[in-house]
Parts: C-alpha cells; sequence; structure tokens
C-alpha cells in the first residue's frame, strides 16, 4: 500500500502503521506468521478474541484497525497479490462516543482568563483560534498571514485537499490574530500536538473547567464507566467540537457549517446536531417551567 504523503494525510498514514504495528504485536505474542491466504475468518475470530481478552482494547480502536486491514486487503486483491476474499466478511462496530466540547460559558471563561504563564497564554490562543474558525490542529499550525485574506482564512485543507477553503474570521478570532500581527509569530504561536494537548489540559483545569463528565467504554462484551473532571479530557480535536456544536446551538444552519468544517458523512454530523437541539428542548423547558399559572 502506498503510504506517501502525496497519496495519504498524515493520520491516515498514521492509522494504517498503528494496525501494522498491531498486527506484527500479535503475531510476535502468538507466535504465528500471517500471508494472505491465511486472513480467514479464523483468523478473525482468533484475533478478535485477542484484542479483547489479552490487550483489552476499546470497541472503536479494534473496528478502526479492521477498517484498516480491509482496505490493505482489497488493495492487494486489486493488484492480484491474493484471490482471498474471506476479509470482506470481518465486522467490526464502532460506537457511538461522547462529544467532548467547551459550552459557550466555558469557552470564554478559558478565552478571557488571565494566565501568568506566556507559553500557557499561547496554548489557549491557539486552541481558542480553533474553537472560533472550526479548523482541525494540522490546519491551524500550517496557517501563515498568506492565508488571512480580509475577512477570511483561504488555504487548502491538509486532511480533505480541499482547495482554497474559505472560512469567515468572527470578531474574536480576529482578536486572537491582531496579538501576534507584529510578532515573530506572524499569525499563531506553533507547538508540537503532543505537548499541546498537555498544556490546554493545564490550561483548562486552572480556568476551572472541571464539570464531570461521564465515559462509556465498551471492550467487546465489557462495559466501563468512569467521571472525569471535563480539563482531563480536552485536547486539540475538541476545539472543533466546539466550534459546530455552540455554531448550531448559536443558531447557524447546518449547510454553513458542514461548508466550513468540511463534514462529508452525514452520521457524524447528525451528532452535534442531537446535542444541539437536546440543549435548545432543555433550555426551552427550563425557561417556561419558570411561569407560574
Amino acid at each position: 500500500m502506498d503510504l506517501s504523503s502525496t497519496v495519504k494525510a498524515k493520520n491516515t498514514i498514521k492509522g494504517i502503521t498503528t494496525t501494522f504495528k498491531f498486527l506484527e504485536i500479535y503475531c510476535s505474542e502468538k507466535k504465528v506468521r500471517l500471508n494472505f491466504e491465511e486472513i480467514s475468518q479464523n483468523f478473525f475470530e482468533r484475533f478478535r478474541k485477542y484484542a479483547f481478552d489479552d490487550k483489552k482494547i476499546g470497541d472503536n480502536y479494534f473496528a478502526k484497525i479492521v477498517s484498516s486491514l480491509k482496505a490493505f486487503m482489497s488493495w492487494a486483491h486489486d493488484f492480484n497479490y491474493h484471490s482471498n476474499l474471506a476479509y470482506k466478511k470481518f465486522k467490526a462496530t464502532e460506537r457511538e462516543t461522547e462529544v467532548i466540547y467547551l459550552t459557550i460559558e466555558e469557552l470564554f471563561r478559558l478565552y478571557r482568563f488571565q494566565f501568568t504563564s506566556r507559553k500557557l497564554s499561547h496554548v489557549r490562543d491557539f486552541y481558542c483560534f480553533g474553537c472560533f474558525t472550526g479548523l482541525r490542529f494540522s490546519d491551524l499550525v500550517g496557517l501563515t498571514s498568506a492565508h488571512i485574506q480580509g475577512d477570511y482564512i483561504i488555504k487548502t485543507i491538509q486532511k480533505t485537499q480541499a482547495l482554497d477553503s474559505k472560512i469567515p474570521l468572527s470578531l474574536h478570532a480576529k482578536e486572537i490574530l491582531a496579538k501576534y500581527e507584529d510578532t515573530v509569530y506572524e499569525t499563531l504561536p506553533k507547538i508540537s500536538h503532543q505537548k499541546f494537548n498537555d498544556y490546554i489540559k493545564e490550561c483548562c483545569r486552572l480556568a476551572g473547567i472541571d464539570t464531570l463528565v461521564m465515559k462509556v467504554r465498551f471492550s467487546g462484551s465489557k462495559r466501563t464507566e468512569v467521571a472525569f473532571p471535563k480539563w482531563q479530557l480536552i485536547t486539540s480535536h475538541t476545539a472543533r467540537k466546539t466550534f459546530v456544536t455552540n455554531s448550531l446551538i448559536l443558531g447557524m444552519k447546518e449547510m454553513v457549517i458542514r461548508n466550513i468544517t468540511g463534514h462529508k458523512k452525514e452520521e457524524n454530523f447528525r451528532r452535534y446536531v442531537k446535542i444541539a437541539d437536546n440543549l435548545k428542548r432543555e433550555e426551552m423547558v427550563s425557561t417556561w417551567s419558570k411561569i407560574l399559572l
């Protein structure tokens, strides 16, 4: 399979690499050798048992591994490396997970918080800019002054390769850019992904974003439920989720949001719509309940 960056986005390559590493560990620990013809239903049953019983990985992680494996087998079949079609029957359920995002109140508490550390202030600005634009971490890192054109960001989106995507700049996004306009950063301070995810948690902890969030996970038939303070769950990915969810709550049209974010899969976007609808319903019930007849 061609893993070159010119063909596949960085995260796709990472997913494929992760799958092959997991398979290598499986072969090493179980002392087996795999070839194309041995990727059978019996193999799949043993592999699934190993993943859940031995490694105790979650359903969604396993589903991604199976998806990558099937994609590779399909590619190899197309190029006549094998004639084995057993892989087409492999099924792994991907369960819907919680959408972690900052509420409007939490977002602006973070946005206005006065950090004594310049490093944390930079990380907060980077994160909030993602919350105000819906851009992924990879696109924020690659942002330059050339992409800022008037009231818009115009750039090619890395994951989808959508050319000249046009993202409107809100008042708050412009405020963040103005902070760095005449500095060495030019647009936004840059930081590695791993350090960013560590520091943004610290930012949210200091800002008091500590509402308990219940996370439910499945590993085969085993279900676990654990409560976390929200700051522990904040990563670069939650910025984009914050943008989408709050944009819906504030009344932005779905078509406009999807045009900005480039969401392709309907089922992924409907999760945000469901959250927004539920919050609006709760707000309506709460408001009308205050009226005494």
